[in-house]
């Protein structure tokens, strides 16, 4: 197992929490890497990745519009709803990829109120 899974094996709940206090770190919903669980969830990974997916598109001048956005937050929300309320069991996958979805969503949304307010302040 490489140094850095060990590293990440040794990340307390408690610091998980205070870096995504929203993260519920729950075993069976996250990653695992040899017998190393990751400390976060699948959902929180894939939303994590869709984040920097926003940046790498800012980047490129090519964001998502509002409407792609909030479509993107309704994948990962619906996803959500669904295993909430017992009508469908999640997959790890299925959560990194609505999480991917989810956080391309937010970041874009982010991203765009910050272009929005500096091409109106310019």
């Amino acid at each position: 197992m490489s140094k850095m899974w060990k590293k990440m094996e040794n990340i307390s709940f408690q610091t998980i929490k205070k870096i995504n206090p929203g993260c519920h770190r729950i075993p069976d919903r996250c990653f695992k890497v040899g017998d190393t669980t990751m400390p976060f969830c699948s959902r929180c990974l894939g939303s994590a990745i869709g984040h920097i997916i926003s940046i790498a598109l800012l980047l490129f001048g090519v964001l998502p519009n509002l409407f792609l956005s909030t479509l993107f937050l309704i994948i990962m929300i619906t996803d959500w709803g669904l295993q909430y309320l017992n009508i469908i069991i999640s997959t790890n996958t299925r959560r990194l990829i609505t999480g991917v979805f989810g956080g391309l969503g937010v970041g874009s949304l982010i991203w765009n109120t910050f272009v929005y307010i500096y091409n109106t302040l310019l």
